[in-house]
């Protein structure tokens, strides 16, 4: 009985270490992060760390509290080029639960007409058609980013993880890597709850939104210039949401999923 408390004990500290240890390396090397666990101001944050607009609900998320995005509504804040989105490496971090199985998303008829349902976040450039953003549908995860300078406006890079077979009420985590190889070139890697999917690095033509202000926009991937009207809501419960300014390993994110952060 002795030996399995102290192994209990070890067990414990050794978490206690890893979160400590990821913690105190994100100080560091977050650009922008938010919790929600004591309201909608961002934790770490180059710009504004204010939301600018938000028609949301905080609710139970994946630890304490995540954020629910009204019908028609979204969060947004405001940052400068200083969030430094446009360097030789980065990764984005965040937990999701879904209202729906993803095998169901598009089963409803009225959902065909919206292309973007789910949208999970967008980094917006002050230029139309600048864009950055991971939208999940069909049971399957996008990320694209799209450039207003391309004249056939059509995305820069788009890349997905199919069959995600997650269930409605599951938490999920999604981190997104990526590291320039050559001018535009970047290789972009997807991790599912601690897992690389099975695919092989993919190259991407990635163009950043490099336009002031940046507008980080959650749970909405179009907002009309009213900036009352908006299309493809997030139909969820968005978590622990960072953007890293270098790539993340395998090892640090299978520990984060552990950690659950």
């Amino acid at each position: 009985m002795l030996n399995l408390n102290k192994t209990r004990i070890v067990t414990f500290l050794l978490f206690v270490s890893v979160i400590a240890i990821c913690l105190a390396q994100e100080d560091k090397d977050l650009t922008f992060y938010v919790n929600f666990n004591k309201g909608l101001d961002a934790e770490n944050a180059k710009g504004e760390n204010k939301a600018l607009f938000s028609n949301t609900n905080l609710t139970d998320g994946h630890y304490e509290k995540g954020l629910r995005v009204s019908p028609g509504g979204y969060l947004r804040y405001s940052a400068s080029d200083s969030l430094e989105l446009n360097l030789p490496e980065g990764a984005i971090s965040v937990w999701v639960k879904m209202d729906k199985d993803t095998t169901e998303i598009y089963k409803d008829p009225s959902a065909k007409t919206e292309k973007y349902l789910n949208h999970l976040f967008n980094i917006e450039g002050s230029e139309k058609g600048d864009r950055f953003h991971i939208s999940i549908g069909e049971n399957c995860l996008f990320f694209q980013t799209a450039d207003s300078s391309n004249p056939q406006k059509t995305y820069s890079c788009c890349i997905s993880y199919w069959k995600l077979n997650w269930k409605k009420g599951e938490w999920h985590q999604i981190v997104i890597t990526w590291e320039k190889t050559e001018k535009n070139t970047y290789l972009t890697n997807f991790y599912i709850d601690g897992k690389k999917n099975n695919r092989p690095n993919e190259k991407c033509n990635m163009i950043f939104p490099k336009h002031n202000p940046l507008w980080l926009n959650f749970g909405c991937y179009k907002i009309d210039s009213q900036l009352k009207k908006t299309t493809g809501n997030f139909m969820g419960v968005i978590d622990e949401f960072r953007i890293y300014n270098r790539q993340l390993s395998g090892k640090e994110i299978k520990e984060m999923f552990a950690a659950g952060i």
